[in-house]
C-alpha cells in the first residue's frame, strides 16, 4: 500500500485536509498536496497550527512549491482570492467557481506528470478535476463537508419562506443551475464519498447516492488546545457562537433569542467568525453582544473557558468542528439536529438539541441552561466522554484504514 501515489486537489482548506496529508506524511506515503493560497484568517490558522509538529510540511507550503517532484503544491491564485476575501454575494460566487476553474485546469496538467492511482478532490472544487481523473483510471474520491446541495436548497428555501427578514442572510436558497449541475457531476465522476458526520451521509442517500458509496470519518480536535476542565461555574458565564455569519447557521435566531432571554446584563454572547453575508450590522443592534472575526485555537480555547454554551442553530452542516472542540473542552452544546454531532450528542444527557429552530425556543433553553435546577457540570462531563475519543489522531487511523481499503480496488 505505501507505493500508492496520492493526489489530493482542494480549493481552501477544510479542517481535514491538512490532517489526511499528515496521515500519509507519518504512513510514508507518496502523495501531493495541491490547494490554493488565502485560506481565510481561521481556516488558514487552523491548517498551519495542524502542521506544527511537521515544519518541513508547514516551510514546503509557504515557499509555494511549483515542482511536482515535491510533496506539496500550494498555488497562490492572488488574484482571485484576493477578489474572494472582499467581496460579497454574486461576485464572490463567480470569482470562486472561476478560481475553481482554474485550479481544475491546473489540476489535470498535475494528474498527466504525477500518475496518481487515487484521486482525493474536495467537494465544490470542480467537476473536471473528478472527470479527467476518472478518464486516466485514477481512482476518485469525494470529500464532501456539508449536506447534499439539493437537501440543503430544499431546506434553505423552507427557511426564506419562514423568515423573510433573515433571508437576506441566507446561503444556497437560490438555485445556480451553473453550480448545481457541477455538483452532480462530481458527484457522477466519484467512485467514493467521504462524509464527516452520519447526518450528511443521509442527505446524500436521501438524494440518490448508494450507501455503498459512502464512508463517514468523522472531524477531530486538538487534545492539545481543546482539553477538558472542569471549572467553576462563576467562570464559565457567558454564551458562545463560533461560525460564519449567516442565516445558514442560525446565527438571526440566536441574535433574537438571546435579547429574549432572561440572562441579566453581566452575560455577555461572543460571536466569532467571517461576516460573510453582511451581517454584523444586525450585530451591532443587539446590546451585551461582542464579535470578534478573527480568533485562533488558542484564542478559540481562552472564550470557551469563559462560556458557560456554546449555541449552534444551525440549518445545515456537514459536522460541526467548533461543537466538538466545546465538547471537549467541557462546555455545554445547544444545537439542531442538523449539526452533524447527532452521533455524539444524547439530548438532556450529553447536550441540548432544539425541537425547534426560532429563538423562542432558543431564549427558552439558555433560560433553562442559566436556571438553578440546570446541573451544567454533570452535562459538560457527560459531552466530554461523548467525544473524547475523537481526536485528530483517531482521524488520522480511520483515513488511512480508508485509504488502505481503496487501495485494493486499484488494479
Amino acid at each position: 500500500m505505501s507505493k500508492v501515489k496520492i493526489l489530493i486537489v482542494s480549493p481552501g482548506a477544510q479542517p481535514e485536509i491538512p490532517h489526511m496529508a499528515i496521515a500519509l506524511e507519518k504512513k510514508h506515503i507518496d502523495f501531493l498536496l495541491l490547494t490554493t493560497g488565502i485560506l481565510g484568517r481561521n481556516l488558514e490558522s487552523r491548517f498551519f497550527n495542524a502542521m506544527s509538529k511537521y515544519p518541513k510540511v508547514a516551510l514546503l507550503l509557504r515557499k509555494r512549491q511549483k515542482d511536482i517532484g515535491e510533496r506539496y503544491i500550494f498555488r497562490k491564485f492572488f488574484f482571485f482570492e484576493i477578489l474572494i476575501y472582499i467581496s460579497k454575494g454574486h461576485l464572490r460566487s463567480l470569482m470562486i467557481e472561476i478560481r475553481n476553474w482554474v485550479l481544475a485546469l491546473y489540476s489535470r496538467k498535475v494528474i498527466r506528470k504525477y500518475k496518481p492511482e487515487i484521486l482525493i478532490a474536495q467537494g465544490h472544487c470542480h467537476f473536471l478535476t473528478l472527470k479527467y481523473a476518472s478518464q486516466q483510471n485514477v481512482r476518485t474520491i469525494l470529500n464532501t463537508s456539508i449536506a447534499h446541495h439539493e437537501w440543503l436548497l430544499n431546506q434553505m428555501q423552507m427557511e426564506a419562506t419562514k423568515n423573510p427578514y433573515w433571508s437576506r442572510y441566507l446561503q444556497h436558497h437560490k438555485i445556480n443551475r451553473r453550480i448545481h449541475r457541477n455538483l452532480e457531476r462530481e458527484m457522477r465522476y466519484a467512485d467514493r464519498l467521504i462524509c464527516g458526520s452520519s447526518f450528511a451521509a443521509t442527505t446524500h442517500i436521501e438524494h440518490g447516492v448508494n450507501s455503498e458509496k459512502i464512508t463517514v470519518i468523522p472531524y477531530g480536535y486538538n487534545r492539545e488546545v481543546f482539553y477538558f476542565e472542569n471549572l467553576h461555574d462563576n467562570t464559565r458565564e457567558h454564551v458562545l457562537y463560533i461560525g460564519q455569519l449567516t442565516q445558514r447557521k442560525g446565527l438571526g435566531y440566536l441574535l433574537e433569542g438571546f435579547s429574549q432571554s432572561n440572562l441579566g446584563n453581566d452575560i455577555y454572547l461572543n460571536i466569532v467568525g467571517r461576516d460573510i453575508c453582511n451581517m454584523r450590522s444586525e450585530i451591532e443592534r443587539f446590546s451585551n453582544v461582542n464579535y470578534f472575526e478573527s480568533v485562533d485555537q488558542i484564542g478559540l480555547r481562552k472564550l470557551m473557558s469563559f462560556s458557560k454554551v456554546l449555541v449552534l442553530p444551525t440549518l445545515g452542516e456537514g459536522m460541526c468542528l467548533s461543537g466538538l472542540e466545546a465538547m471537549a473542552s467541557g462546555v455545554t452544546i445547544l444545537t439542531s439536529d442538523f449539526s452533524g454531532l447527532d452521533d455524539y450528542l444524547i439530548s438532556g444527557y450529553s447536550g441540548i438539541v432544539l425541537e425547534d429552530i426560532s429563538a423562542q425556543q432558543i431564549a427558552s433553553k439558555l433560560n433553562y441552561i442559566y436556571g438553578k435546577s440546570f446541573n451544567n457540570k454533570l452535562m459538560a462531563i457527560r459531552g466530554h466522554q461523548a467525544v473524547r475519543n475523537l481526536t485528530w489522531q483517531n482521524y488520522h487511523e480511520n483515513f488511512i484504514k480508508f485509504i488502505e481499503k481503496e487501495s485494493k480496488y486499484l488494479s
